[in-house]
């Protein structure tokens, strides 16, 4: 039996939890499975990654940092973060 999902009828925002998670191998090639909500970090370091809007970005993360975005792709370039966790 699956869990009974309090948010099934509500619309997707940037306030509910996410619906699905999935660790991330930084890849210069790869892109992301799903463009992201959000990137967590477990160990801090900084992001290369990739937004939907084809623009790059390098960030400094924090441990456990919670980052929002559109991402589409985490470059193995110029990451030093690890533990990243890409969030629908």
């Amino acid at each position: 039996m699956s869990a009974f999902d309090r948010f099934a009828s509500y619309a997707p925002s940037w306030s509910m939890p996410s619906p699905g998670r999935v660790p991330v191998t930084p890849s210069d090639l790869d892109a992301l499975p799903f463009t992201t909500r959000w990137l967590r970090v477990t160990t801090g370091g900084t992001v290369r990654a990739a937004h939907v809007d084809g623009g790059i970005i390098n960030f400094t993360a924090a441990n456990g940092e919670r980052v929002p975005g559109q991402f589409t792709r985490v470059f193995s370039t110029g990451t030093t973060a690890t533990g990243i966790i890409a969030e629908k």
